[in-house]
């Protein structure tokens, strides 16, 4: 029994740092992440790799939105997730295409980890900034009356989804981009064709109540 335990405990502090690595390596050098992936990409670790990150994900996440008032019931968040998670796919086709149609290097089964890695982090950080900004909202009461007043932010799934816009448009074009070794223009249309898609595949989740 006490090797069981030992044994799940070194599982949970190998992968918890391996996600924790992961994690800040999104947020500060997205660029790594694509040299991850190609790293990972020919060798029996792949599927564990984005196993690890994609379940990690999908727990904090709902924990975090659990804790989100005014949110939809778990089953239903966990559905809606698995809905957009199909819809993300679909997107990712059409970006890793038409990133091949301008002049794109990038494999295909290493633009289909980075978008599922970038919908992983985009589900985490949206629920977590969410949360903290409606947990210290006293603070900004000023700035969020203000966006009360111009009609936007008004509820939970609002600023959800406005975080996951802003996120995407950053994180996309910063892992996509890079492994099709884009600059300039081209970069800049990767940004404008994911966010606006991205929005039309996730408004109509948004405007049912799903966010």
């Amino acid at each position: 029994m006490a090797d069981a335990d030992g044994s799940f405990v070194t599982l949970i502090e190998k992968y918890g740092a391996e996600y924790l690595t992961w994690l800040m390596l999104m947020i500060t050098s997205p660029g790594k992440i694509v040299i991850k992936t190609n790293d990972v990409k020919n060798s029996s670790r792949q599927s564990k790799y984005l196993l690890v990150i994609i379940s990690v994900s999908i727990f904090i996440g709902a924990t975090l939105g659990a804790l989100i008032p005014n949110r939809p019931e778990l089953k239903h968040r966990i559905e809606i997730f698995f809905v957009v998670s199909l819809l993300w796919l679909f997107l990712s086709f059409l970006v890793h295409y038409s990133c091949r149609l301008i002049g794109g290097k990038g494999n295909i089964q290493i633009g289909m980890s980075l978008m599922m890695q970038n919908l992983a982090f985009t589900y985490v950080a949206s629920n977590f900034l969410t949360f903290t900004l409606l947990s210290v909202e006293g603070v900004y009461h000023p700035i969020m009356s203000f966006a009360h007043k111009f009609g936007i932010l008004q509820t939970p799934g609002e600023i959800l989804f406005g975080w996951q816009f802003l996120i995407l448009l950053y994180l996309v074009p910063s892992t996509i981009s890079y492994a099709h070794e884009f600059k300039g223009v081209r970069w800049f249309i990767v940004a404008v064709f994911s966010a606006c898609f991205a929005i039309f595949f996730g408004y109509p989740v948004f405007a049912l109540g799903g966010c």
